[in-house]
């Protein structure tokens, strides 16, 4: 399964993940892309002991170091993985601070089921959003320009500012809204 995932991965460039959560235990598999562009394997097994670990893999696909381990990470308290058991379809899910805690992105998701019905798990495609703001700061260098994309609930999308659209804040990591930008023309927008 993850040599097929990898493969598309290589196809498709705006691809960060493509994984699967299962339902029973909360474990996970899937592949994924690093931001220096190296792939990788991700997976959180109970039966190990209930870490989820993100490994560099070579050109076969097979491990060869390990890039992050988390802690009590549970597929099923994911918000991609919960809005595709709630809709009971195919979704894309809310904007979400990925499990690292460093981006945001959004997943195509869907709910896999046994022919009675029974939820197995959830399979979903993720893309990062760093993108957005790499092309806004790009695009308004070049144009002597503030430009920045925000959710109607005034949660940043993507800045031309340099600052991040993550923070950490009270030992946990929230997103940044336009009222608390470090950036002036933001906070006023």
């Amino acid at each position: 399964m993850s040599t097929s995932w990898l493969n598309q991965l290589h196809a498709f460039d705006s691809m960060q993940t493509i994984a699967v959560g299962i339902e029973e235990q909360g474990n996970f598999i899937g592949v994924g892309r690093a931001a220096d562009g190296h792939f990788t394997i991700a997976s959180r097994n109970l039966d190990a002991d209930n870490h989820y670990r993100v490994f560099q893999v070579d050109t076969q696909g097979q491990p060869i170091k390990t890039l992050t381990e988390i802690r009590n990470y549970d597929a099923r308290e994911r918000p991609w993985y919960q809005a595709a058991v709630q809709a009971d379809q195919a979704i894309w899910s809310p904007i979400y601070i990925w499990a690292a805690g460093t981006s945001i992105g959004l997943t195509a998701a869907l709910p896999i089921k046994e022919a009675d019905g029974r939820l197995l798990g959830v399979q979903q495609a993720a893309l990062s959003l760093d993108f957005i703001s790499d092309h806004l700061q790009e695009l308004a260098g070049n144009l002597d320009q503030k430009v920045f994309i925000v959710e109607p609930n005034g949660l940043l999308v993507g800045t031309s500012a340099t600052e991040a659209v993550v923070k950490i804040e009270n030992q946990g990591v929230e997103r940044v809204s336009m009222l608390s930008s470090t950036d002036p023309f933001t906070q006023a927008a």
